[in-house]
């Protein structure tokens, strides 16, 4: 494993996808979120340029459509990563 680290520019967030399991809520979100009427689960591991009016930081965990335009899967180091634009985050998940 390398020391090199990914970190976006612009407005867009390095995400990583949290193994889908059911929330406290009752909301159980699939683990095979193809459609593009479904999301994914990921957690912020660094932001870029942050948007002015939205609140997004490193460790929130945010609700992601599975597919977004802007969206693009990275691999490095072994792992699976996605890049997006802050503005295709759906919302923030809170405990």
């Amino acid at each position: 494993m390398t020391n090199c680290t990914i970190q976006p520019v612009g407005q867009r967030a390095l995400l990583k996808e949290i193994q889908p399991r059911r929330e406290d809520n009752g909301i159980l979100l699939p683990d095979d979120a193809e459609d593009e009427d479904q999301v994914k689960l990921v957690k912020v591991l660094a932001v870029g340029t942050p948007l002015e009016h939205v609140n997004i930081k490193k460790g929130d965990r945010v609700l992601l459509p599975s597919y977004a335009a802007s969206m693009k899967k990275v691999e490095f180091d072994g792992e699976e990563y996605w890049i997006a634009k802050l503005e295709d985050i759906l919302g923030i998940v809170k405990p």
